[in-house]
Order: C-alpha cells, then sequence, then structure tokens
C-alpha cells in the first residue's frame, strides 16, 4: 500500500466541491462516502473523476441519480467505467441497440445498487 499525501488546497478541497457541486452528493453525505472511498480526494478531476461522470451519465445516470449512485457505491469512480463500460456501450450502438433501451438495461441492472455487475467493472 502506498500512502498518498496531498495538499489540502490543491487537491483534497477542489475533489471535496466536485462532488458536491458537480455530482450532486449532499453535504451530509460526504463524510461517509469519503470514509468507504477514501481515493475520491486525490483523484485528478480532469483525468479521471470528470471522464467518468461524462461515462456515468452518458448511459443514463443524471441529476439526483448520479449522486444516488455515487452515494451508495463511492467506489464506481476509481474503476474504469470509462474504459470498460463505455466502449462496450458505444459498441452495442454501433450494433443498433438504440440509446433509451442502453439506459434503461444500465439503470435497471447495472447501477442498480446491489447489482454484481457494477463490482465487475
Amino acid at each position: 500500500m502506498r500512502l498518498q499525501v496531498a495538499s489540502i488546497d490543491e487537491r483534497l478541497r477542489p475533489n471535496w466541491e466536485f462532488l458536491e457541486e458537480r455530482i450532486g452528493v449532499p453535504k451530509r453525505k460526504l463524510p461517509t462516502i469519503v470514509g468507504r472511498c477514501p481515493q475520491l480526494l486525490v483523484l485528478s478531476i480532469l483525468g479521471k473523476l470528470e471522464p467518468t461522470v461524462a461515462c456515468l451519465e452518458a448511459i443514463g445516470a443524471q441529476g439526483k441519480e448520479l449522486a444516488t449512485v455515487v452515494t451508495r457505491f463511492p467506489q464506481i469512480l476509481v474503476h474504469s467505467v470509462e474504459e470498460k463500460l463505455c466502449p462496450v456501450l458505444a459498441f452495442l450502438e454501433s450494433l443498433g441497440v438504440k440509446q433509451e433501451n442502453l439506459s434503461k438495461v444500465n439503470q435497471e441492472n447495472l447501477l442498480a445498487p446491489n447489482s454484481p455487475h457494477v463490482y465487475n467493472l
């Protein structure tokens, strides 16, 4: 295990604000999700968090739903969603599967809080 040291002003505060303002995680839930997944405070916003959130939004998790997904499973922001799930969805779209059908499947199965599929990302 590698200890990561980060400046509060340079990394921790912007990530905390990203979770609250960009994703919509309620302020009272932030300590809980950061406690469950402390890596969230040291990930690059532009290099990791923003692309992952954009991918989740593209597959139908938007607004309160996105905040709920992240609150229930904060580790989803650490996994390679944009490298694994989004290319699969793009492939399915290229085969003619409509976006609304993909979103429905994702919302019902992949993004469900107790779904085993989320853990395989």
